[in-house]
């Protein structure tokens, strides 16, 4: 039986395996990573300085995004306003035009999950450009996404950390950022230095860290400890280039991104099979157009009985928002996200997964009773 072992420094329960399991590998850096910086949250940081918006400006975010966002528009000391799930079973924020206005929101965060487009995007945008809100496209879990479908020429971030549709060796990308500003703001992290000696390791350890099966031993516990330890004491919250080494794994993933679809795809209506009709676990729609890396899926039942049950089965899965961080949102903005944001599960449908694998993870979900 596989083991998932818990990756204590991203704080999560599940194991995305990646295909990259070789730490030596080299691959010719793709020329299109131009924007490059430590962290997905970094770039959004960035987008934020270049927009130049004065001291706590209302930034619009959803209330279902991970803590990175809400952080990443503190540190520019902005002030970060959240916006409700949409009405029914769905992971989609709606952000709600009268309440932009109320708020008098300077910024707008639009974030699309789960390798999908925002279905109100084009709307969004339209909107963004005739109040004069300044907005970023969200696409950190998505690269591949069709970019076409991305309206209102704001920045997009993409994300090379864990449970993305790159998992590679961490770090982040902007695109269609201003380029004399990212020269200016972002310090390149140049080969043979501490720094750099430090940013590499640590993502060697992330590589190992994603492959499947791959279990760490007392030493190397220790040693991700120490690593991760020096790197955020050195890097913190400052804007660093990616080392050439991550940009090398991050381009050998984008290579590989139309072989992976079709496995993806397969992988997904296994579980998605497993799923249709069962009368705890519910599927939202999609539109044919995701990039298919996981399924997501609504629990009705109680959260706790099944992560019991997926845990003594050894399936591994991830919750964005649990009941603690659900308990800590307040207010009429918040009643869909109080009702469902706890209630969404999600499940890897990499290619990196074994067939026989997955089709034990879909045979234990659609067991659960």
């Amino acid at each position: 039986m596989p083991c998932w072992p818990i990756l204590p420094f991203y704080d999560m329960s599940y194991f995305f395996p990646g295909i990259i399991t070789n730490t030596s590998l080299k691959h010719p850096v793709n020329e299109d990573l131009m924007f490059h910086v430590n962290s997905a949250a970094n770039a959004i940081s960035l987008v934020l300085k270049s927009y130049a918006l004065p001291p706590l400006s209302n930034v619009a975010i959803p209330y279902f995004v991970c803590d990175s966002v809400r952080e990443a528009v503190q540190h520019e000391n902005l002030t970060p306003v959240t916006f409700d799930l949409k009405d029914g079973h769905t992971f989609w924020t709606d952000y709600n035009t009268a309440t932009l206005t109320e708020n008098k929101i300077s910024a707008l965060v639009l974030v699309h999950l789960y390798g999908y487009i925002h279905p109100d995007t084009e709307a969004i945008a339209e909107f963004c450009t005739q109040n004069k809100i300044r907005l970023i496209h969200d696409v950190a879990q998505g690269y591949g996404i069709d970019e076409s479908k991305l309206k209102g020429g704001g920045a997009i971030i993409y994300s090379f950390g864990p449970g993305k549709s790159t998992i590679a060796a961490e770090g982040g990308l902007v695109a269609k950022m201003d380029e004399p500003f990212y020269r200016k703001h972002v310090k390149t992290i140049r080969p043979n230095t501490w720094l750099h000696w430090i940013a590499n390791q640590r993502a060697k350890i992330f590589i190992r860290s994603r492959s499947y099966e791959y279990k760490s031993g007392r030493l190397q516990q220790v040693w991700k400890k120490i690593i991760f330890k020096l790197h955020h004491s050195s890097v913190g919250n400052s804007f660093f280039s990616m080392t050439k080494y991550q940009l090398s794994m991050a381009s050998y993933i984008i290579s590989q991104l139309s072989s992976l679809g079709p496995e993806r795809k397969l992988r997904y209506h296994i579980l998605k099979e497993a799923l249709t009709n069962h009368p705890l676990l519910h599927l939202p729609e999609e539109n044919g157009e995701g990039l298919y890396f996981k399924v997501v899926v609504f629990n009705f039942s109680d959260n706790q009985k099944l992560i019991e049950h997926l845990k003594a089965n050894h399936v591994p899965f991830f919750r964005l928002i649990d009941e603690q961080k659900v308990k800590l949102a307040t207010g009429p903005q918040s009643i869909n996200f109080r009702k469902n944001g706890a209630c969404i599960f999600e499940f890897s449908s990499e290619a990196s997964i074994p067939l026989e694998e997955i089709k034990r993870m879909a045979h234990v979900l659609k067991s659960y009773h």
